[in-house]
């Protein structure tokens, strides 16, 4: 069975997070209805990355954090199952426009909740 999309596109960014440094350490992890695409270390820091992915050549898709509260209770709830001590968290966003057959165009967004 071919992959999606959608598929391909969520392994080009984890393809991507890896070649910047991150070290993918849990794939698609939810807690109740919230969801992180990936969880990474990256530079000491816990990262939470949401992916937003968009096919066709009319733009990125919506970047902003769709959930500020769900990420962080998100958060709270891996690092109290599986994190002891001093833990820095980041939230990542990685934005991917699709427009051919293996080509598409990146956008990373560190700490994408600082701004708000």
């Amino acid at each position: 069975m071919e992959a999606t999309v959608y598929e391909k596109a969520t392994k080009a960014i984890e393809t991507f997070l890896d070649r910047k440094g991150y070290d993918i350490i849990e794939r698609g992890w939810a807690h109740g209805s919230d969801r992180a695409d990936f969880i990474a270390r990256e530079d000491g820091d816990l990262v939470f990355v949401t992916a937003k992915i968009s096919e066709g050549s009319g733009g990125f898709p919506e970047e902003g954090p769709a959930d500020r509260e769900g990420l962080e209770r998100l958060a709270a709830a891996y690092l109290e199952h599986f994190c002891e001590g001093d833990v820095t968290v980041r939230f990542d966003i990685v934005s991917m426009m699709v427009f051919g057959e293996g080509r598409g165009f990146l956008r990373l967004h560190r700490n994408a909740l600082s701004a708000l």
